[in-house]
């Protein structure tokens, strides 16, 4: 797990194009509430996430995070940026680290 960043970041700077596109997985999936998203870092540096609806709108931020090289785990805990309660359906987490982009679909069910 990385490292959360200090206090007053907030983790809304655009997304930028990192490198190769790489897998990340989400355990588990389907998931009621909290959902793990591993990812493999190439290198030491700033590592953040977002969930994004069907319509590319996001609706979640995972980090960021500084990480060391190797495996990263990012929770979701399954409510939006306005902290209400995601409602069931599919999304998709994006990770992105300094030298990779990673993606996976998630689904959500009802509790």
């Amino acid at each position: 797990m990385g490292t959360p960043l200090e206090s007053g970041t907030t983790g809304t700077t655009p997304w930028t194009d990192t490198g190769p596109v790489s897998v990340a997985v989400a355990v588990p999936n389907p998931s009621r509430s909290n959902t793990r998203i591993r990812f493999e870092n190439p290198a030491e540096g700033i590592v953040r996430g977002g969930v994004f609806d069907v319509t590319g709108r996001r609706v979640a931020d995972l980090g960021p995070v500084r990480s060391t090289a190797g495996p990263v785990t990012l929770v979701g805990n399954g409510r939006g940026l306005d902290g209400s309660r995601l409602p069931a359906g599919v999304y998709f987490a994006r990770v992105a680290g300094p030298d990779r982009t990673a993606a996976v679909r998630l689904v959500r069910v009802k509790r």
